[in-house]
């Protein structure tokens, strides 16, 4: 199975810009150990493991026929429910006001990369990788 630099470039763009969107869980989750939550610090950090592993279990290159826009759907939903998760045991909420709400707004455009891809699947990206697994 000869791979191609461009699907390998595409391989590594796909778990770096992931592991990018979701990068400041551990942050959050390693303070929160620090200054004495445990319960938080374990969840976050466990949340960012499953994210990443949904990452790798669900890359494109595994399902080369699936569209593009469903593994992220998915993955960026994970990310986002951190977020929502830390929001309601810290009460985030409270303190903000409006300013919160347009910052939560300011996170979906993460999903926009799901909107953009549309029905490509990763075999119409890198057409050849494809052929020649067969081979």
């Amino acid at each position: 199975m000869a791979e191609s630099n461009m699907e390998r470039c595409g391989q590594a763009a796909w778990l770096l810009g992931l592991l990018g969107a979701g990068i400041w869980m551990p942050v959050v989750s390693w303070a929160l150990l620090m200054a004495g939550d445990v319960t938080g610090g374990i969840v976050g950090t466990g949340w960012f493991g499953a994210c990443m592993g949904m990452a790798w279990f669900l890359a494109p290159w595994r399902n080369k026929t699936t569209p593009l826009w469903k593994p992220l759907l998915l993955c960026f939903g994970s990310i986002l429910g951190g977020a929502v998760f830390f929001t309601v045991r810290y009460r985030l909420y409270e303190v903000g006001g409006r300013h919160f709400l347009w910052c939560m707004l300011a996170l979906t455009a993460m999903f926009l990369p799901a909107f953009l891809v549309g029905k490509k699947t990763w075999s119409q990206l890198f057409p050849r990788s494809s052929t020649n697994e067969e081979e």
